[in-house]
């Protein structure tokens, strides 16, 4: 086991919106990031995408006295340290990390196989994280045989924006693993870890999920529309976003994968995806990536929001795939 000043370096499969934030937080915390997408459009974006997240970063960044982080030129520095893979095939071992991030779409299947075909490829000291944000993480290590190396660090979304990370506690983790981890996301990244259970939906999810389902559903009943229904929220829950906002920065595809992959694992009828969400995602009115989910997007900026009368449910004889 390395200590924390070893760890200098991550490897992050999964470059979309999730694993691009992810990057650059990374990259803010003075490592060096090795980074694959098997989508050849997104690796070529990627850059440029980190680019402009850590500009951000260099622009908002304040300390408890209200000054700038970091300096003026932190951004063009940092980007330096990122480097782009074309495959995942060859060359792993070279690279210097000690950390591999897994970010992809979820998936258990798909996570497995990922995590199968790497394990051989990488450094064997390597620590493995997973970003699921509802999967059972001992039963995704266990193809590959990396039980006791493999945590559970689920990022909230944005990034490099919210505080939070979900650490999965399993019964085969090495405690030392989990600890250092722990550190490594406190110390380095400056985010605020906390421990949870590997059961579905783990804690943020298991109360998140249910409530924005039913938002949807009241949604497609015509209780609400979607400038009422976040302002509500905002203005008498005191949160920051609106949900369905923030269902639209989460991405339409995630929130239905969660939803069902929650309601596979205990068969809770609150947790089966509504139509509204199966159209939404089937429709590809994905949200923020797609420029229209609850809200229209441009630039990664809400604009407008999407009225969806025609979608409402009132007859029985209403056709929701037509």
């Amino acid at each position: 086991m390395f200590t924390l000043e070893q760890v200098t370096g991550i490897l992050v499969v999964g470059a979309g919106k999730m694993g691009g934030d992810a990057i650059a937080q990374f990259l803010e915390g003075g490592l060096n990031v090795f980074a694959y997408d098997q989508v050849s459009a997104v690796r070529e974006s990627l850059k440029g995408r980190t680019l402009k997240t850590l500009q951000w970063i260099e622009q908002k960044r304040k300390d408890a006295d209200k000054q700038r982080v970091h300096p003026c030129g932190f951004a063009d520095e940092a980007i330096k340290r990122l480097t782009v893979l074309d495959s995942l095939e060859k060359n792993l071992v070279e690279p210097d990390f000690q950390i591999v991030f897994e970010a992809i779409f979820e998936d258990m299947k798909a996570k497995q196989e990922l995590f199968d075909s790497i394990v051989g490829e990488v450094p064997t000291s390597c620590i493995f994280w997973t970003n699921t944000s509802s999967l059972n993480v001992l039963e995704m290590g266990r193809p590959a045989g990396i039980e006791e190396h493999l945590v559970g660090t689920h990022f909230m979304n944005p990034v490099h924006i919210m505080k939070g990370v979900e650490m999965v506690w399993t019964t085969e983790v090495d405690p030392e693993v989990f600890k250092l981890s722990a550190r490594v996301i406190e110390e380095k990244l400056g985010k605020f870890p906390f421990e949870v259970t590997n059961v579905s939906g783990f804690w943020v999810n298991k109360i998140f999920v249910p409530m924005a389902l039913e938002a949807m559903r009241a949604l497609e009943r015509g209780e609400i529309d979607v400038p009422n229904g976040d302002k509500g929220l905002k203005v008498s829950l005191g949160h920051p976003q609106g949900i369905f906002q923030l269902c639209d920065q989460i991405s339409i595809p995630t929130m239905y994968r969660v939803a069902m992959a929650m309601y596979i694992a205990t068969q809770d009828p609150r947790l089966y995806p509504p139509s509204i969400l199966a159209r939404m995602f089937k429709s590809k009115k994905h949200g923020v990536a797609t420029g229209s989910g609850f809200w229209n997007w441009q630039d990664g900026k809400q604009t407008t929001p999407v009225d969806f009368t025609n979608w409402q449910i009132k007859q029985s004889d209403t056709q929701l795939f037509a």
